[in-house]
């Protein structure tokens, strides 16, 4: 099984390389490129803690302990800026990284400056006795990803609405799969929530089962996410600005009924 992890972190690690040699990149693009990389590491970190490696090598404990808490957020920025209509980054959206920085700095001075011998020691204190700021950590990683998934599938439902309500751009812009995408990022979360929640309560599943399956998941998406996010055209940008911009009268945003009636027309003359 553990070798599906390492898999997965090639195959994130090569997407990234496949969507940065994409030529005419968004924002978003690039945004792609750093999500994909960042659950590369993700898996490696699952991959050398599930073999053991990390144990022989201390140092590498603890590296990606707050990294769900920057997956919720990176997601819902690809979304926005997929949809936002400059498709530029804003100074604003790094507040999402606050809970993640808060932890990794918390940590960086409580165990990352530790030597091999105390931070074994102290890992076996956190897996029997955790502190309030590690049952913190604990709710907010298993919390946060469901949050920023019903947000971003709501903005995404929005926007889906708003564009085919305006515009005659249906065929063109084609989101179906970002949904897809959501909601297998959904199964995800949900797959942390029962391992997490539920296995305790309900002990059906064992905490290493619980860490495959959720991993396994995220490997899956990741698949889904890097063919489709590399494949996919700036959507909003070209298209809705193109169509609400004044040049002329053809650059205008046509309405479906005028679709239609076009269609219709040409129609009517081919026969």
């Amino acid at each position: 099984m553990e070798v599906i992890f390492l898999l997965g972190a090639t195959q994130a690690f090569f997407l990234a390389f496949l969507a940065f040699n994409k030529k005419g990149k968004s924002t978003a693009d690039n945004i792609l490129i750093f999500w994909l990389s960042f659950m590369g590491l993700h898996l490696l970190d699952h991959y050398i803690y599930s073999v053991g490696f990390a144990y022989e090598h201390p140092h590498l404990l603890g590296i990606g302990v707050s990294f769900p808490l920057l997956q919720g957020p990176l997601m819902f920025l690809y979304i926005q800026l997929m949809i936002t209509r400059n498709n530029k980054f804003k100074l604003s959206y790094l507040l999402h990284a606050i809970p993640f920085l808060f932890f990794t700095v918390y940590f960086l001075f409580d165990f990352y400056f530790l030597n091999g011998e105390e931070k074994l020691a102290y890992y076996a204190v956190a897996e029997t006795d955790p502190s309030v700021v590690i049952h913190l950590l604990s709710f907010l990683n298993t919390m946060l990803g469901p949050i920023y998934v019903i947000w971003s599938l709501i903005k995404l439902r929005k926007h889906i609405k708003n564009i085919s309500n305006r515009f005659s751009y249906t065929e063109e812009i084609d989101l179906k799969w970002l949904r897809y995408v959501l909601i297998g990022l959904g199964f995800v979360w949900l797959t942390v929530m029962f391992s997490n929640f539920f296995g305790i309560i309900f002990p059906v599943l064992d905490e290493e089962f619980g860490g495959h399956l959720i991993y396994l998941s995220l490997t899956i998406a990741i698949f889904f996410l890097g063919y489709f996010g590399i494949r996919q055209q700036t959507i909003y940008v070209n298209q809705a600005i193109a169509a609400e911009s004044p040049i002329s009268d053809s650059a205008k945003p046509i309405d479906k009924k005028q679709a239609e009636e076009k269609k219709e027309a040409q129609y009517k003359n081919q026969v």
